[in-house]
């Protein structure tokens, strides 16, 4: 019995997995901060319980690049010292900013033309959480400055009034808090609907994921209706093509030698010129044998200067009525003598 007691006594052994994947630390300006890093390893110390002998072990395995050198060169005491390892990373990689000028950066924070709410408020808290490392205590008044800021850099000036609204309506004694108005923000902008819990999320992606196969669906059938009606007036355009009411229709007209197309005004189809007097084809209005006609006897074959019968005035004989007989009369002479 006394033996089972002392059974019931001896310390718990817990087994730490030191072939867990640790985050690594080289020091390098993308990855994450020093800080970051040392308070992440805080975490995991804690939750796996390592010894305060093997933390600064811990550190140092899982350090690379410039990082590791870094711890490299102190003694063997101060390696062992988890407290000399951190002093040593941060007065290496270490946050040298002042305090002045990262509250600066926090008071010039202004939400992005494309940022949401959320990113906006985290940024914020990120960069206030800076300033308090720096400091190395929290900053006096800290939920009213990321408040106030919050609502100074929002971008939607309508969102901004009925915060505004909605802060004022809160009793004196118990005043908005950064966590509340960053809900409403997002309650009243629609940015709340996008989040939610891993089960709602995986409904909505369920639901999502149903609605684009339909819509995917929806889509084949009108391309299979689409190609179907395509494929029909193709057809229609062949036929239109090869039928006889078609083919004897003139086509475009045809280039001439001199420049003129066939069909083209002032052309016939067989590329003949028309008479824009008589609207005969074979001359054009200079050569119109239509218009050649003399103004004394009325023929065709010759104008008024030429005509045999004289210039007896211009318009004597332009009615045929008075026109003379060709058969009968002859060209006239200048029968007068000279005084």
């Amino acid at each position: 019995m006394a033996e089972a007691q002392e059974g019931a006594q001896a310390p718990t052994v817990m087994y730490v997995p030191y072939d867990r994947k640790w985050p690594k630390f080289s020091g390098a300006p993308p990855e994450q901060t020093v800080e970051e890093w040392l308070d992440e390893m805080e975490g995991a110390f804690t939750l796996y319980s390592t010894p305060e002998a093997q933390k600064a072990g811990m550190l140092y395995r899982n350090l690379e690049g410039q990082a590791k050198r870094v711890v490299a060169v102190l003694s063997g005491d101060d390696r062992k010292d988890i407290g000399k390892v951190q002093s040593a990373l941060k007065s290496a990689f270490g946050d040298t900013a002042p305090v002045s000028v990262i509250m600066g950066k926090f008071y010039a924070r202004d939400q992005g033309r494309d940022e949401t709410l959320s990113m906006y408020a985290l940024g914020l808290q990120e960069i206030l959480k800076r300033a308090e490392r720096r400091r190395g205590a929290v900053l006096d008044g800290e939920d009213a400055m990321l408040r106030d800021r919050f609502l100074d850099g929002l971008k939607d000036r309508d969102l901004e009034r009925q915060l505004r609204q909605y802060l004022r309506a809160a009793p004196p004694t118990t005043p908005r808090t950064f966590q509340q108005v960053r809900e409403e923000a997002l309650h009243l902008s629609g940015e709340w609907s996008h989040q939610g819990t891993g089960a709602q999320q995986n409904v909505v992606m369920q639901d999502t994921g149903d609605s684009q196969s339909a819509i995917l669906s929806e889509i084949a059938k009108l391309r299979e209706e689409t190609g179907k009606t395509i494929e029909s007036l193709r057809n229609e355009l062949q036929q239109m093509k090869l039928s006889p009411s078609n083919s004897s229709r003139q086509g475009p007209p045809r280039a001439q030698p001199n420049g003129f197309r066939q069909g083209a005004r002032g052309w016939d189809n067989q590329g003949r010129q028309i008479c824009y007097s008589c609207q005969e084809p074979g001359h054009i209005q200079r050569d119109c044998p239509n218009v050649r006609r003399c103004y004394v006897c009325g023929d065709t074959a010759h104008i008024q200067r030429d005509c045999p019968w004289g210039g007896q005035g211009s318009n004597r004989y332009s009615n045929p009525r008075n026109k003379p007989q060709n058969n009968n009369r002859g060209p006239q002479t200048n029968t007068q003598s000279p005084n």
